[in-house]
């Protein structure tokens, strides 16, 4: 029964995505079989992280005008005492737990306002 849903969720993922970019360029990237064979990767890593008791949790949630927090995230490319962006989320053990992994976030010089 699980690998037939599995594979479901696979295809439902795969159709979201091409519908959500089927006016844009990338959407010809999703026929290339690397990218579908990662993409199939990231929905099996979700997939586990979600049947799991309790749930591991991603948080990759933020406001623009969040204050860089070093104890959650390491800088990526650019230091600042803003977030401008979150490239890897917070992983958790479960929601409201340990922290298994800090994320990855662009720092900001000042607050970047209005982008979400």
């Amino acid at each position: 029964m699980a690998p037939k849903l599995l594979e479901h969720t696979r295809e439902r993922v795969l159709g979201h995505l091409e519908v959500k970019y089927l006016n844009d360029p990338v959407v010809g990237c999703l026929q290339h079989q690397n990218v579908k064979r990662y993409i199939d990767k990231c929905t099996e890593v979700c997939w586990f992280m979600s049947v799991q008791d309790p749930q591991l949790i991603m948080d990759g949630n933020k406001s623009h005008d969040e204050r860089f927090d070093s104890n959650k995230h390491r800088e990526y490319t650019k230091k600042g005492p803003y977030e401008e962006f979150v490239v890897w989320p917070v992983l958790y053990l479960y929601r409201g737990g340990p922290m298994m992994s800090k994320g990855v976030a662009q720092g900001a010089k000042k607050e970047i306002i209005g982008q979400q």
